[in-house]
């Protein structure tokens, strides 16, 4: 993706790329929320590359 000029970057940086200005009356609680979920969504997102999240989001393990 990076070779056919894609700009990669993680969900987090995207998340507060979209809100736009740390100005914002919502900012510092979304600040607080991406936060708090850090380690649930790297969790998920490891196992989504693993093959390992089934529809809804939940984790399985892999049967492999």
């Amino acid at each position: 993706m990076r070779t056919a000029g894609a700009i990669i970057g993680t969900s987090e940086s995207i998340a507060f790329q979209l809100v736009g200005d740390a100005s914002l009356p919502i900012f510092k609680p979304f600040s607080n929320l991406i936060k708090e979920e850090k380690d649930s969504t790297k969790k998920v997102g490891e196992a989504l590359l693993q093959g390992q999240v089934a529809s809804g989001g939940v984790v399985v393990k892999s049967a492999m």
